[in-house]
């Protein structure tokens, strides 16, 4: 929703447009930062405790394993982190991607002068309820677009005859 500003412009009304969906896929990806930062401080932990057991009394020596490890910690987290917040951005996002992909193919199918029966998505799929108006929104279209069919078959009949 958005309201005029002085300028001309439009700015939003409101902070979080759906707040259910955004607050939810914003709960997966800050589980997903913490369970990374989590996996980070006892990389490093460890890391730094064998460390500090092996360094001597050699300043560049111990320098030199200190950077390593961290290399060895920042490798690690990336081989374990990546793929993670792939696999589950991908996995949360087939529930608002799918509809989406389901409403576009719709839309079309109605821009192209079809009647497609009501639209519909998977049981636990997100924007179930834009589906539900998209359905009433666009059903008075699609029956106009079937009685013109018809009209246009009569008309078509008529004159064969």
């Amino acid at each position: 929703m958005s309201i005029p500003a002085k300028n001309g412009s439009t700015r939003r009304s409101q902070r979080l447009v759906d707040p259910r969906l955004q607050l939810k896929l914003s709960t997966w990806f800050l589980g997903l930062a913490v369970l990374a930062l989590v996996f980070q401080y006892i990389l490093l932990t460890t890391t730094m405790s064998g460390l500090s057991l092996d360094i001597g009394g050699d300043a560049a020596r111990a320098h030199e394993m200190i950077m390593s490890g961290c290399m060895r910690v920042l490798g690690i987290s990336l081989a374990v982190v990546l793929p993670a917040t792939l696999i589950v951005g991908v996995l949360v996002t087939f529930r608002i991607a799918g509809p989406i992909a389901r409403f576009t193919r719709f839309l079309e199918e109605i821009r192209a002068g079809k009647r497609p029966a009501d639209c519909h998505v998977r049981r636990g799929d997100e924007l179930q309820d834009f589906c539900r108006l998209l359905n009433e929104a666009t059903a008075p279209l699609r029956a106009q677009q079937h009685e013109t069919e018809e009209t246009e078959d009569a008309a078509d009949e008529a004159a064969a005859a």
